[in-house]
């Protein structure tokens, strides 16, 4: 009589060991997946920040400047593009550099511009 009681209480206790082990298991389960896509929106939007900010000085340098630009300001417009880390932002940077005429550098700008506006609100 004893050993069926004891029985029945170690097969509760297993029960609800197994039971809180799945709950505990899903749990984890799905807050991994929240914290993924936590850290995947954390990371488009430090992507966007250094585009924004690429922009903003490419902006302020290159658009607004009424003088030529300069070596100082080339450097950190180029430190800048070089931390947006996305080639295609870095691609056509480099084909506004390296435009030969100021017709070419036009395009290229609102190639660059167009780029950037469409990475941002992505």
């Amino acid at each position: 009589m004893i050993n069926v009681k004891r029985e029945k209480i170690i097969t509760i206790f297993l029960i609800l060991s197994l039971t809180s082990n799945i709950v505990l298991a899903t749990y984890c389960f799905f807050s991994k997946i929240t914290l993924n896509k936590v850290q995947e929106t954390v990371k488009q939007k430090q992507s966007d920040k250094k585009n924004v900010d690429f922009l903003s000085l490419f902006i302020e340098k290159v658009l607004k400047s009424e003088t030529d630009v300069s070596f100082e300001d080339r450097l950190a417009l180029e430190t800048a593009v070089r931390e947006t880390k996305d080639e295609e932002i870095l691609s056509q940077w480099r084909k506004f550099t390296e435009s030969n005429d100021p017709i070419e550098a036009q395009k290229e700008v609102k190639n660059l511009l167009g780029l950037l506006s469409q990475k941002i609100s992505k």
